[in-house]
């Protein structure tokens, strides 16, 4: 150690003396005993860029950025890096490092140089450093061009798991553009790593719309029947099972989704329905019996209105007033409908809440609950003109005389036309009220 500060008082002087020449050579001398020692590895270079000695200045600042990058110093690496860059040609690998460098401070110089390491790396035809660069494009710009660049490159050097993560990003990315572009990369990752969830759910989604239930089917099955969780996937796969007219290997995955989720009634209207066309109707009778329990356990109520408290006769007569003068003759006393009303079912019978087919609905009378709960079915346009809304009035028509919605939509048209006519004067305003 000492012989080295004797060293370096030695080369000052020199500079002092204005000798740079005898100087650079003192520092040269030094950095074989201390090889690492970055200092006079800098000035040693920079004494060389000033004397014109551009090969040793080169070799010394490769040495120094190499140095830099292993010990994580981003300010003086890049600064050493751009000195390089100067006077030669870094290596690929000393640029993919300035990358990684600067990749936090800037972002756009960081894949400028990632792209010039890869076409560095594959110029040296090595692979493996190309898809290294290419991967951290891609997580600095995810476009459909870097991601089928990598995904193709980690394909093609046996990485099926990077490769299907990145064939699914780029499907995803093309659906964003354009619904239903994406599937050939989706089915690209399947292909790559056959259990990758996410790639499963996209691929068999793709073939769903496409109508092919089948293989749809095939390829979701071995997860969904022994993997838990992925609520997605499960509703696809149940109505794969449907459009396949499997209604009953569906069923359990249906239930699945309306027990976690009672908004999920859908699933099985749909399975009732299913089950219905394939004439499985013991089997839709029981599946509505269920949910028919199932529901009113859920709604154990009418509905505010049938919940508030009756006024006492004191009460609802209302403040006494002296000196009042009489009041009028009352109006006379409104029509009132006697309930249940029934309606025939003229033209073809609907199956009941029992198996039987019946030919006449008994509706009970409907209540402000049943609006608040599924909404109005009728409402009166700018003209004046009642129009009924055909999926509230169904539904409507199904609460009130207890019969399950997908048989209401089995009805014949004119006889469905004669319940909601029938209905429609109790859901729209009384004039003689205002």
């Amino acid at each position: 150690m000492a012989d080295i500060s004797k060293r370096l008082e030695k080369a000052e002087k020199y500079l002092q003396r204005s000798k740079p020449e005898a100087a650079l050579e003192e520092y040269l001398g030094i950095l074989e005993d201390e090889p690492r020692n970055e200092q006079v590895r800098q000035t040693a270079a920079d004494l060389c860029l000033a004397l014109g000695r551009t090969g040793e200045a080169a070799s010394l600042l490769s040495f120094l950025f190499d140095q830099q990058f292993e010990i994580g110093d981003a300010t003086g690496g890049a600064f050493n890096y751009k000195k390089l860059s100067k006077i030669s040609a870094p290596t690929p690998l000393q640029t993919f490092r300035y990358a990684q460098l600067i990749e936090k401070k800037d972002k756009k110089e960081a894949l400028e140089s990632y792209e010039a390491a890869l076409a560095g790396f594959e110029k040296q035809r090595k692979d493996k450093q190309a898809l290294a660069a290419a991967k951290r494009i891609v997580e600095l710009s995810p476009t459909i061009e870097n991601l089928q660049r990598t995904g193709e490159m980690a394909a093609a050097q046996g990485e099926g798991k990077a490769a299907a993560t990145y064939f699914l990003q780029l499907g995803l990315l093309e659906d964003e553009e354009s619904p239903g572009t994406g599937f050939q990369w989706h089915a690209r990752a399947y292909e790559l790593d056959s259990m990758n969830f996410q790639a499963i759910y996209h691929f068999g989604r793709g073939l769903f719309s496409r109508n092919a239930v089948d293989e749809c089917i095939g390829v979701l099955h071995e997860v969904v029947t022994h993997v838990t969780g992925l609520p997605e996937m499960r509703e696809l796969y149940a109505h794969a099972l449907m459009a396949a007219k499997r209604p009953r290997e569906a069923e359990p995955y249906a239930w699945e989704l309306f027990e976690k989720d009672p908004k999920q009634v859908d699933e099985i209207m749909l399975l009732i329905s299913n089950l219905i066309t394939a004439d499985q109707h013991d089997r839709a009778l029981l599946v509505a019996q269920k949910l028919e329990q199932l529901m009113n356990k859920q709604n154990k109520r009418e509905g505010f209105v049938s919940n508030v408290e009756p006024l006492d006769d004191e009460a609802a007569a209302g403040p006494v007033i002296e000196n009042a003068p009489p009041p009028p003759a009352p109006d006379p006393e409104p029509v009132q409908e006697t309930w249940p009303i029934k309606v025939r079912l003229l033209h073809k019978g609907v199956r009941g809440p029992k198996g039987d087919m019946v030919k006449e609905l008994t509706f009970r009378e409907p209540t402000g609950g049943d609006i608040n709960r599924y909404g109005n079915p009728c409402h009166i346009d700018q003209n004046g003109d009642v129009v009924i809304l055909d999926r509230k009035m169904t539904t409507m028509i199904a609460v009130l005389s207890g019969i399950l919605q997908p048989f209401i939509e089995a009805m014949d048209p004119r006889d469905w036309n004669s319940c909601a006519y029938r209905l429609r004067g109790f859901f729209i305003p009384d004039p003689e009220a205002w």
